[in-house]
């Protein structure tokens, strides 16, 4: 919090690195530490690594919760690489935890976060949740399906 420009510059530099040390910090500040830095931090040394900078960038948010943080929306906002952006960003919808059941119930617990994005005030994340939550649901349909096939 005392000087988060400085930090930034070491622990970007330190996760972009092509080694495997540059890879682990990665994995381990993945979904949770974009939203310790300011956006204005954030987005600008986006800006300056180009395309690179903005998919290492939105690889460190997330939507979890169905509120995207003002630095993923000015993400999603300013990136040449949208697309791939919006994939980045919404990869933090299904990764980590454990569940027990049936894999149809993981699934649907995992489409609240997706039905408060579609109402978001950023048009670009809004029409990316909707899809998803189509392709979610189109899912767990099938996946419920196979569960049933499987009792018999």
């Amino acid at each position: 919090k005392a000087e988060p420009e400085g930090v930034w510059a070491i622990i970007a530099g330190a996760m972009m690195r092509p080694d495997s040390r540059g890879h682990k910090l990665l994995l381990k500040l993945r979904h949770w530490y974009g939203e310790s830095i300011p956006p204005k931090i954030l987005i600008e040394w986006a800006k300056k690594n180009g395309p690179k900078g903005f998919l290492f960038a939105a690889n460190l948010l997330s939507v979890k919760s169905g509120q995207p943080s003002e630095s993923a929306r000015l993400l999603v906002r300013e990136a040449p690489n949208q697309k791939e952006v919006l994939a980045r960003i919404f990869a933090s919808l299904y990764s980590g935890g454990a569940f027990a059941g049936p894999i149809s119930g993981f699934m649907e617990r995992q489409l609240e976060p997706l039905r408060k994005l579609t109402t978001d005030n950023e048009p670009r994340i809004r029409e990316w949740a909707r899809a998803q939550l189509r392709l979610s649901e189109k899912n767990i349909k099938r996946q419920k399906f196979l569960e049933e096939e499987q009792e018999f």
